[in-house]
């Protein structure tokens, strides 16, 4: 009877919450589609972050989490979560500029798509595009039309591909950190699983008698070794994984701002400058 009792109770709980998650999106679902729409490449981010915390609860659930940091002594595998934990917020962070610059391209080429003739001026590398809307400062698209706007203002005939270039470049190295990290990770792994196996085969080296307690604590010694070299190796390669899965995200969120930019720049920017 306890027992029923307390299920119900469970499942009271559990449908209340469910219920009030339900109503929140219910109510606030235009809020979030549009900020879906805006900020999709952000959004991607969370796909693989949020398996990767369902797991971990459940690793920490049945007790697997503690296991895997307080038998591994070499602590490989604390570095590679504080190392992942970091990359994974800067990653986050740049996903959320390029994404904001994606935005403002698109309000750029919607304010050129229903006017052609839209001002553009610039002031101390201050876009001001139309009436409204203002370019924000410190970004990769800011600087980018910033030197477009200067070079084609002085009647330079010259296409503009060196600027591409340099944009092209400064979004390419949004990435690489992340790449070399990935990398880095799966060599962290790499080096746990030599520590554990130096570890597990020392005692083989040491071991002077071959009865019972000394055989004993030698496979002890052997099974600590085996489970450093393996808790290191997974740890590594799910880092190394996800950390590659989130610098995809960026690098196709930069690839689409590279995109719209350009064809922008030649379409619009170019021509509203000359004139």
């Amino acid at each position: 009877m306890k027992c029923s009792e307390f299920y119900f109770k469970k499942c009271n709980k559990f449908s209340l919450v469910f219920n009030t998650i339900s109503l929140c999106i219910f109510f606030f679902w235009d809020k979030l589609k549009i900020t879906m729409l805006k900020h999709f490449h952000l959004l991607r981010w969370l796909i693989p972050n949020a398996v990767l915390i369902t797991v971990v609860i459940g690793a920490w659930h049945f007790g697997f989490l503690t296991q895997l940091y307080s038998n591994d002594k070499s602590y490989i595998s604390t570095l590679i979560t504080i190392i992942y934990t970091i990359t994974s917020l800067h990653c986050l962070y740049r996903l959320y500029l390029v994404s904001d610059q994606i935005n403002s391209i698109n309000t750029i080429k919607n304010l050129f798509f229903k006017d052609p003739n839209t001002a553009l001026n610039l002031n101390e590398n201050n876009i001001m595009i139309g009436q409204d809307f203002e370019l924000k400062k410190n970004s990769h698209l800011n600087n980018y039309l910033t030197n477009l706007i200067q070079k084609f203002s002085k009647n330079d005939s010259q296409n503009n591909n060196t600027l591409l270039e340099l944009f092209a470049d400064k979004l390419r190295g949004e990435t690489k950190v992340g790449s070399f990290i990935a990398d880095s990770l799966f060599k962290l792994g790499l080096l746990g699983t030599i520590i554990g196996f130096v570890l597990m085969l020392q005692p083989i080296s040491t071991l002077d008698s071959f009865d019972e307690i000394s055989i004993k604590n030698a496979l002890t010694s052997m099974s600590a070794g085996m489970s450093i070299a393996l808790f290191t190796t997974l740890s590594g390669l799910v880092g190394g994984l996800l950390l590659k899965i989130q610098y995809f995200f960026l690098e196709s969120a930069a690839e689409e701002l590279f995109y719209n930019t350009s064809e922008i720049s030649e379409v619009y920017i170019i021509n509203s400058v000359k004139k």
